[in-house]
């Protein structure tokens, strides 16, 4: 199938399992501790080598289409743009020496289970802290929010191993 038909099949679910599952996810007394975005797998799972101004705008697009569904105004449009700003600095310390084919996105197979788990963890965190930070507005209750991107971003990122597992193709020999 072609990679991009591919990617805007991943587009459409995630974006519907983010907005009609996750939204609505009820944990009782740890709903407001849990937030998870998962549709930040989208930029994360970008080819290595994209070029950072189109990541920037299919960011701030994405990010605006979670915007319109959750009316947060665009904050996750700015947390967006701020992780796609982040994974373009965060990527060449993530990168084997080697180098790296520039088509390619970077997954489990490509880098190893440590360093993928580093890399979505990170980028995940940035985001999660981005946008509860501005949610709030406020340092006044930064360990709080810390502690709340902290916990979301564990969650998220067990959600996108569970899609990253799912969604790629075992090489068979």
């Amino acid at each position: 199938m072609n990679p991009i038909i591919r990617y805007i099949i991943k587009v459409v679910l995630l974006i519907l399992v983010q907005v009609i599952v996750l939204k609505h996810l009820e944990l009782g007394f740890a709903n407001w501790w849990i937030t998870p975005f998962i549709f930040i797998y989208l930029l994360i799972d970008l080819p290595v080598k994209f070029n950072p101004l189109y990541g920037m705008m299919i960011a701030g697009s994405l990010g605006f289409i979670i915007d319109i569904f959750y009316d947060t105004y665009g904050m996750h449009a700015s947390a967006a743009i701020f992780l796609s700003f982040a994974r373009y600095y965060f990527i060449p310390l993530i990168l084997p020496r080697d180098g790296f084919d520039e088509n390619s996105s970077a997954t489990i197979r490509n880098l190893g289970f440590t360093k993928y788990l580093l890399y979505i963890f990170v980028l995940s965190f940035l985001y999660h802290l981005w946008f509860f930070m501005v949610e709030k507005f406020s340092f006044s209750s930064f360990p709080l929010r810390f502690s709340q991107a902290l916990i979301s971003s564990a969650v998220a990122v067990g959600l996108m191993l569970i899609i990253q597992y799912l969604y790629t193709k075992e090489v068979k020999r």
